[in-house]
């Protein structure tokens, strides 16, 4: 970052810093550097910069970065109706009256990074304020109500410069006869000559029906949306709860690595290395680095911010087992002994992999919770299987097992049985499961403990 940037904003003359952020695209070897270690890199006598990743050591020279170009220059591609093509949209184009979607696609031009554009929107007439959009390329406005829009975007370079220039274009949506002002009040001057005051209750009756089936239709798309940002924080939440669990995790390949490095520079400066050891120690060195890999694309996955995923196939054991290779250390240090069961020949499930794995880690540390209570340390079973029709994924814990009286309430919001709990984890599970058309069930087990079935359809292609 600018030095001079720096000192400006704690100065009080500006309000953010640009940072220059690197990676693969600018020929980094890995985005993530390793940590733990001071100083975190080097400077060597000709000025350019050493860093430790994850991948092998990278050399940068500041000289060879230069400022951020301006913001990119913004374009209006296309507008869509229906997914239909809108011709002449350049002016003030027109949207017949009904429910409809209208989508406004864009752009940005730059030929060094265009993948890290990044976008904002707003709809004057609808909503004042800005809307992030990262680097998606279009917005979509469903069953918008009759009115004048102005559409407006700005896009960013990926330092976070936005552009003061921006693009936009105006549309109307036209009201239905019924909407409109002259309608209403013929309506009334009809009323008031012929006393027709059922033909006045039937008007007001079908308006109220179709004002209630928009405002149902984008209560439905507003719930979707906002299952989606809680689903998102209940991981980010998560992963902050295991961020420990998951530092130690990553703790011991790296320190595995650094032993391993160490043992083979002693052997290479003793004068008579042992090559087929040397071999063994880089296997050893670049399995600990897959380990370590594994963990944070895992972590990444949790943590990224998307909509709603499109069903695909997913294996389901191999979900599982990297849902317990994160939560590995959280239950080694609750000291549970955790029994997996993985079926054979399972075929895929229909469904999202971030979005199973985010089921099996709430079920997973309710277990650990339940746990907590337990006369004796027991175990919990993690079992896989195909029953003919759909793919099953069974947690069963060793905990005093769930309240009758709760059994009936276990999946509604704002409902916990833990201490503390928002009540939250479950139905938010269900929710996701039922998306993609599956279930999640929950009883008590003959042997004592909570059991919770997953279910889901099998991937058709």
């Amino acid at each position: 970052m600018s030095k001079a940037e720096v000192e400006a904003v704690a100065a009080g003359r500006a309000d953010a810093i640009h940072p220059l952020a690197l990676d693969e695209s600018d020929g980094m070897p890995a985005a993530g550097c390793t940590g733990g270690y001071c100083p975190a890199g080097l400077r060597t006598k000709a000025g350019t910069l050493l860093f430790s990743t994850v991948r092998g050591l990278v050399e940068v020279d500041p000289e060879r970065f230069t400022k951020e170009a301006a913001p990119p220059s913004l374009l209006i591609e296309d507008v869509l109706l229906d997914a239909k093509r809108v011709k002449g949209w350049g002016g003030n184009f027109v949207v017949p009256p009904g429910p409809r979607e209208l989508e406004i696609r864009y752009t940005a031009f730059s030929y060094s990074k265009p993948s890290k554009i990044r976008f904002r929107y707003r709809l004057e007439g609808l909503e004042g304020g800005w809307a992030e959009a990262g680097n998606q390329r279009s917005a979509r406005f469903p069953l918008l109500p009759p009115g004048d829009y102005r559409f407006q975007v700005s896009a960013a370079n990926p330092d976070g410069r936005w552009s003061e220039a921006v693009s936009g274009v105006r549309f109307t949506v036209k009201p239905f006869y019924w909407q409109t002002a002259w309608f209403a009040g013929g309506v009334v001057a009809l009323l008031m000559a012929t006393g027709g005051l059922l033909a006045a209750s039937r008007a007001r009756f079908q308006m109220t029906r179709l004002r209630e089936r928009e405002q149902l239709a984008r209560a439905d798309a507003e719930a979707q949306q906002h299952l989606n940002e809680v689903a998102h924080l209940t991981r980010v939440s998560t992963l902050g709860e295991l961020s420990s669990a998951l530092a130690h995790e990553l703790n011991q390949p790296l320190a595995a690595i650094l032993g391993n490095a160490q043992v083979g520079r002693r052997d290479l400066q003793s004068g008579t290395p042992d090559m087929p050891e040397i071999g063994a120690i880089l296997d050893d060195i670049a399995d600990d680095a897959k380990r370590a890999g594994g963990i944070i694309h895992g972590m990444r996955a949790m943590f990224r911010k998307e909509a709603a995923s499109e069903p695909r196939a997913v294996d389901v054991n191999q979900a599982v087992t990297q849902t317990l290779g994160l939560l590995h250390s959280e239950i080694v240090g609750r000291r549970v002994e955790v029994e997996l069961d993985p079926g054979e020949r399972i075929p895929p499930a229909r469904a999202g992999r971030v979005e199973i794995q985010q089921i099996l880690i709430n079920l997973v540390l309710n277990g650990l919770d339940a746990m907590k209570a337990a006369p004796q340390r027991g175990k919990i079973r993690v079992a896989t299987s195909f029953n003919g029709a759909q793919v099953e994924i069974r947690v069963h814990d060793g905990g005093p097992g769930i309240p009758a009286e709760m059994m009936d309430r276990l999946f509604e919001p704002f409902v916990s049985t833990k201490q503390g709990g928002l009540g939250l984890g479950l139905a938010i599970s269900r929710s996701i499961a039922e998306r993609f058309h599956g279930k999640l069930l929950a009883e008590n087990h003959p042997d004592g403990g909570a059991l919770f079935c997953l279910l889901l359809p099998v991937f058709a292609g």
